[in-house]
């Protein structure tokens, strides 16, 4: 027996976006049967959360919060990992501003923080950043900062995606008051 809810947002967002479109369909349709999909309407979970950027949390839980959910991925001052943009200064912005990047982080994901799918000629899936690339390999970086290279010959199929590395759904991993605190601890000046 598989519990669908046992698997990360980042492999939720993996099988969604998987190269072959039957599979595809099929992961959606358990995915979503076992309720364990963010909803793909993104601006109405957004609007149903903004009353948060309204109240103002602790940031010293939140720093708890963004250790928890951020810092695999983003930096905050010494805490954390480079892979998504460094979130240290975070207090210039509006608090609704960071709100919408968390709940719907792909609706202007610059490039290089965009997902690539490498599908290699014996049929492995590979999903990540590009780190880098020479003439001969590319190298993916995944959520959990592990680096993937992979020769150019022994790939079959390339995909970038308009999906940001950060996958949808943290309003699932965290609670209101965990995400109120979080906003407070980045806004903090």
């Amino acid at each position: 027996e598989f519990d669908l809810n046992e698997l990360s947002l980042e492999q939720k967002q993996a099988l969604r976006s998987f190269p072959d479109r039957r599979l595809r369909a099929q992961a959606e349709k358990l995915l979503a049967m076992g309720g364990g999909l963010p909803d793909a309407n993104r601006a109405k979970v957004l609007k149903s959360l903004l009353h948060v950027t309204e109240t103002t949390g602790d940031a010293d839980a939140g720093k708890a919060v963004f250790k928890k959910a951020c810092a695999a991925c983003h930096q905050h001052g010494d805490m954390g990992q480079k892979i998504g943009p460094n979130l240290t200064g975070m207090a210039v912005h509006p608090k609704a501003e960071l709100l919408t990047h968390i709940i719907d982080p792909s609706r202007s994901v610059e490039g290089n923080f965009r997902i690539y799918t490498v599908v290699t000629v014996d049929g492995v899936v590979k999903n990540g950043m590009l780190a880098s690339e020479t003439r001969t390999s590319i190298t993916l970086i995944d959520s959990k900062a592990q680096e993937t290279s992979i020769q150019r010959e022994d790939i079959e199929e390339l995909l970038a995606s308009r999906k940001s590395l950060m996958p949808e759904g943290f309003e699932k991993q965290m609670t209101e008051v965990e995400l109120t605190n979080l906003l407070q601890f980045l806004t903090n000046k």
